[in-house]
């Protein structure tokens, strides 16, 4: 480009009324002289208008491409062989560098090159360009952040539950026996709760929330917010036993299985079992009313914990992630049933919603794990040997792969795997 001004410096001090009424200019190195140029440099528009409102609405799309119209023309006795240089460096495919008389170097793309020659104009000809700064390719998106959507889903469906609870105010103005029979429901839910962490050996985990719920008094059952407040924050401590960012706080032990399953064992049974008689009186009616509203939002807040626990699970191969999935996404199918028959809107969308970004991220998570294969053994031998013949004798992980495969099928002693039953591995 430095060649490209001494030429142009030079040629104006030969011809002195082109230096003084032109200006010099450059594509791709080929010199040219400048009469015009515009700039046109705007922002996208979208202009929105509405029936019945005068004024419209405009939206951005960000900046406009800015476009250069330039008026120029190229001198010498040469003149043709020069113009058809020019052409040539105008139809190139990629983005040229124009050496701009006001604007300096920049890259452009050539939209339109016009070239034109006048018989009373010798050793002429004129140029007409119309370009486009050059912007940059888009970098290919890598991923997203599937755990944090359905972090946030979950988290918005537990907020929904509690709201939709509250708002219809099922239990104003109950019957003594009433709260009585609806107290007991909700003590069966705490049982629940930790019937289901005791089968996943983590029964003292949850403990104050659970007893919480269970110990809440007469004023706390009648009031919008005591009971879904309660209920949202065993599922939560729950969940957060997964670990990971699904957990509460730091520095806990994790237990993802046994958060999955206990949340799973929740989630797919009806925590609060219809009266076996049918409600003839107003107050029963209301009870069983109450007692639906309170089973239908447990059912959708262990589902959509269920979700959260399940983002957080390193799962160990292909099938056991989309069996999860399946898992996770036929509970909360079901608890968007049974919102919907009671036009919870906003807690079905919540619910559809988590389906679907649980779906996603255990989908993306699971397509590197490998696959799990039954393998027959022949004769009894150690887990080690099993590895060993498997994968290798690398000793920096062959006794972890060994550990790994008699947990994998609860063998009894992991130097005698036996024979005659298939055993699962990772392929």
């Amino acid at each position: 480009m430095s060649e490209a001004l001494t030429s142009l410096a030079s040629f104006s001090t030969a011809l002195p009324w082109v230096g003084a009424n032109l200006r010099p200019a450059a594509l791709r190195g080929l010199l040219f002289y400048v009469r015009t140029s515009e700039d046109t440099s705007v922002r996208r528009w979208v202009t929105h208008e509405f029936p019945g409102r005068d004024e419209p609405w405009h939206e951005d799309l960000g900046a406009k491409t800015r476009s250069f119209s330039i008026e120029g023309i190229i001198i010498g006795a040469d003149v043709v062989l020069q113009a058809r240089a020019f052409a040539r460096a105008a139809a190139k495919p990629d983005p040229a560098t124009l050496l701009h008389p006001w604007l300096g170097a920049m890259e452009v793309v050539v939209q339109d090159c016009k070239i034109s020659f006048d018989v009373n104009e010798a050793r002429v000809a004129r140029i007409s360009l119309r370009v486009e700064k050059a912007g940059t390719k888009p970098a290919p998106v890598i991923g997203t952040d599937g755990l944090g959507s359905v972090l946030a889903d979950a988290e918005e469906l537990l907020t929904a539950a509690q709201e939709a609870y509250a708002e219809y105010r099922y239990l104003r103005a109950m019957a003594d026996f009433a709260i009585a029979n609806f107290k007991a429901s909700v003590e069966g839910i705490a049982g629940a709760v930790q019937g289901a962490l005791a089968n996943t050996g983590k029964g003292g985990a949850a403990a104050s929330s659970v007893a919480a719920l269970a110990s809440l008094n007469d004023a706390a059952l009648v009031s919008d917010t005591a009971v879904p407040l309660a209920l949202a924050t065993v599922a939560r401590e729950v969940s957060s036993l997964a670990g990971g960012r699904a957990a509460l706080t730091r520095g806990a032990d994790a237990a993802p299985m046994p958060a999955f399953e206990a949340l799973s064992a929740l989630a797919t049974q009806d925590l609060v079992p219809p009266a076996t008689s049918p409600a003839t009186t107003p107050a029963q009616q209301q009870l069983a009313v109450a007692k639906n509203a309170l089973s239908v939002m447990a059912a959708a807040m262990f589902a959509g914990e269920l979700a959260r626990a399940a983002a957080a699970v390193p799962w160990a191969s292909r099938d056991e992630a989309m069996a999860a999935r399946d898992r996770v996404s036929d509970a909360l199918a079901a608890a968007a049933d049974r919102v919907a028959a009671l036009g919870w809107d906003a807690v079905w969308q919540r619910l559809v919603a988590l389906r679907a970004s649980i779906a996603a991220d255990l989908a993306e998570r699971s397509a590197p794990l490998p696959r799990i294969k039954r393998l027959e053994l022949s004769a009894v031998m150690s887990s080690t040997l099993i590895a060993y013949h498997l994968d290798g004798d690398s000793l920096s992980d062959l006794f972890g792969r060994a550990a790994a495969l008699a947990a994998r099928n609860r063998v009894r002693h992991p130097g005698f795997v036996p024979a005659g039953s298939p055993i699962e591995v990772l392929a």
